[in-house]
């Protein structure tokens, strides 16, 4: 059975993890070759604006925010979604980059803000990674996610895969894929509104299929800020 967990507090400890370069998440042992899975550490949502209220659609609709150390901006004009996401992205950008600074992790460059609305009935579900380019010394990158109606999953224990070459793309094999995001693997898992971050490279994820969250809501909205770490 799945040992299920929850989201650590980001500290010392979780910021270690976020400062490591690729190789350091790869662990081998004799002739074995693991993935290491870290989980994700939560974020305090103090000055949450909330979910924009009247946005409808009937596919899925995703805008991208460029997100600096001072300022966030709008690569499209696609309004009323750009305008009633904007606060959001930037009140993200702003939360994420002071939690990370108070526990020693800074940026490198700026980071970028997805903000989407999709139909419930039409997540999917597919367990995935945000980075899977197998460059050993650079930084692994950090994502964070907040989630209307559920939250994200995240593996929490070693993934075996095939020895990995430089600059080869991750495979997970398609059993694990479907083992975890069908929940018979190990995992930490978030809540709706809960923000969290976790490493971009390597860690195994996934969000609510429709069968989780489509009879709560028509709609589900979603910000996700990815961006390097300046290693130590």
């Amino acid at each position: 059975m799945a040992e299920v967990t929850q989201p650590v507090k980001l500290d010392k400890r979780y910021a270690a993890i976020l400062q490591s370069t690729k190789k350091d998440f790869v662990s081998v042992t004799g002739a074995d070759t693991y993935l290491v899975q870290h989980g994700a550490a939560r974020i305090s949502t103090i000055g949450w604006p909330g979910w924009p209220t009247r946005l409808r659609t009937v596919e899925p609709v995703i805008e991208t925010f460029v997100a600096g150390p001072e300022h966030v901006t709008a690569t499209s004009s696609n309004d009323p979604f750009v305008g009633a996401w904007a606060p959001l992205a930037a009140w993200l950008n702003n939360t994420v980059r002071t939690a990370l600074e108070e526990v020693g992790v800074l940026l490198a460059g700026v980071a970028y803000v997805t903000a989407s609305l999709t139909p419930s009935g039409m997540l999917e579900g597919v367990a995935h990674l945000d980075d899977d380019q197998f460059v050993p010394s650079e930084s692994v990158s950090m994502v964070a996610i907040i989630g209307e109606l559920a939250g994200p999953r995240m593996a929490t224990k070693p993934i075996g895969h095939p020895p990995l070459r430089q600059m080869a793309s991750l495979a997970f094999a398609s059993e694990t894929l479907d083992a975890f995001a069908s929940d018979t693997m190990d995992h930490c898992a978030s809540d709706a509104d809960e923000l969290v971050v976790f490493p971009q490279f390597g860690q195994l994820h996934v969000g609510p299929a429709a069968h989780h969250v489509a009879q709560l809501a028509p709609l589900r909205q979603l910000l996700v800020m990815r961006s390097a770490v300046i290693l130590p």
